[in-house]
């Protein structure tokens, strides 16, 4: 039997990981994520007075 393929290397290998989207989508959508998630990060850390 063959050992577990590593998940980086299904991702380089496959260009339709089994979710149906593909790795570069996947990471197009978390980097348009991101700006509003530092947003919220520093809203959070302003409004709390230290």
């Amino acid at each position: 039997m063959r050992a577990p393929t590593p998940l980086c290397e299904l991702i380089g290998a496959c260009s339709v990981p089994p979710s149906g989207i593909t790795h570069r989508e996947a990471l197009t959508c978390a980097a348009a994520q991101e700006p509003e998630r530092l947003r919220r990060i520093a809203e959070m850390a302003g409004a709390r007075p230290h």
